[in-house]
């Protein structure tokens, strides 16, 4: 069991040993290559850690196809060592990173937990290589959602497995007197695990009252709840919540600074990082919003458009086509052409600036280039759009 534990703490640990592995494609970093080798050491125990752990929770006896996990470890090692840090194929790493995490991930057995855990975490490290703008693109972020869903499904089914062997029984201590009946003494309260007796909590003696019953069986849940959370700590679904935990944050919490940073040209500030999501304009853009729609709400928000103000103006105006085309530039690497610039400002005027945004984030060139996903990284887009407009003659007045 210890084996096992120190192998899931080994992945949970894997990502932060990755971060550096691809600044010299020349040599592998000392300290991820000794964690790998490690790794490599306990493949079996790493596989069969989460068989063996049922199997201590509750005596839970379940079958495993060693062999399909240990292909699909294989066949992420060779990503990473072979494809990525020898030969600098970039895409040879990523289709065969991804070929084992979706082998593993379309898998309902919890028993290929740890196998998972193994394989998306250095598949996250190849993707960061690959594209350092990964967070921006829907189509890895719906990849990873896919791995949060059936990790997140399988921790949820061994906290329900460990809590279910603990149990807490209530019931009424009697004697029998010489007159050989039965007499209520006091509230008794267990807790149990897996039926043996881990801790008993008496009333007082001659006291049967509701709150007596409460106070003992109080006492017998919460030792229960440490019970219950010492299993959790001791059969690793812990370090499995650790490695969902970095998961989530490549994307979510990667993304949110970069999005502020990119449209709103400022540091991220607290108010950025609610679980919930981002608050714009004093209402939370739900985390669960595909990126295309949060750039929406981002540009259309009254922050934006304040420090857009002039230059929209200058547009919708005086007719200065310069916003429109960096927009364009930004967005589909090309200018507007006169239609376009017609059809822009036709709606702008009749519409206004939402409808202007909506025109282009909901666009045809927009869905082909970018799908839900975000436009690849630059320079901030108000920085960018003051650089443009000093680069040229003031609009007309």
């Amino acid at each position: 069991m210890l084996a096992a534990l120190q192998a899931l703490a080994a992945i949970a640990s894997l990502v932060a040993s990755l971060k550096s592995i691809f600044e010299d494609h020349d040599r592998i970093n000392d300290q991820l290559n000794q964690l790998l080798t490690d790794l490599l050491e306990l493949r079996i125990i790493l596989i069969r850690s989460i068989k063996d752990i049922l199997q201590a929770i509750a005596a839970v006896v379940v079958e495993l196809d060693e062999q399909f996990a240990s292909t699909n470890i294989a066949l992420v090692d060779r990503a990473l060592f072979n494809d990525l840090a020898i030969f600098n194929d970039k895409e040879e790493a990523m289709g065969n990173s991804l070929e084992a995490a979706t082998a593993l991930v379309q898998q309902s057995n919890v028993t290929f937990a740890s196998s998972l855990m193994y394989v998306v975490n250095i598949r996250l490290a190849i993707m960061k290589d690959f594209d350092p703008n990964y967070f921006c693109r829907q189509d890895f972020r719906d990849e990873f959602q896919r791995y949060f869903q059936r990790l997140g499904g399988w921790i949820r089914e061994l906290n329900e497995l460990i809590s279910r062997t603990h149990t807490v029984r209530l019931e009424e201590v009697s004697i029998v007197n010489p007159e050989n009946e039965v007499v209520p003494q006091f509230w008794r309260a267990t807790h149990y695990r897996n039926g043996v007796k881990v801790a008993s909590f008496n009333g007082r003696r001659g006291d049967l009252g509701d709150e007596t019953a409460d106070r003992v069986l109080a006492q017998a849940e919460a030792s229960r709840q440490a019970g219950i959370e010492a299993d959790r700590r001791q059969f690793g679904v812990v370090e499995m919540e650790k490695t969902l935990g970095v998961w989530q944050q490549a994307f979510r919490n990667t993304l949110r600074p970069a999005l502020v940073a990119q449209v709103l040209n400022r540091h991220a500030v607290a108010t950025d990082f609610y679980p919930d999501g981002i608050m714009v304009d004093g209402r939370i853009l739900t985390a669960d919003l595909d990126l295309r729609t949060t750039l929406m709400e981002l540009l259309v928000s009254r922050e934006f458009q304040v420090r857009v103000e002039k230059t929209w103006n200058a547009f919708v105006r005086h007719g200065d086509n310069r916003f429109v085309q960096f927009v364009y530039r930004r967005l589909f690497d090309r200018d507007a052409t006169d239609e376009q610039v017609l059809l822009l400002r036709g709606i702008s005027t009749n519409y206004g600036y939402a409808a202007f945004i909506a025109a282009l984030v909901r666009s045809r060139d927009y869905e082909e280039r970018y799908g839900n996903g975000l436009p690849t990284a630059g320079e901030p887009v108000i920085r960018a759009l003051q650089a443009a407009k000093a680069n040229v003659s003031s609009p007309p007045t």
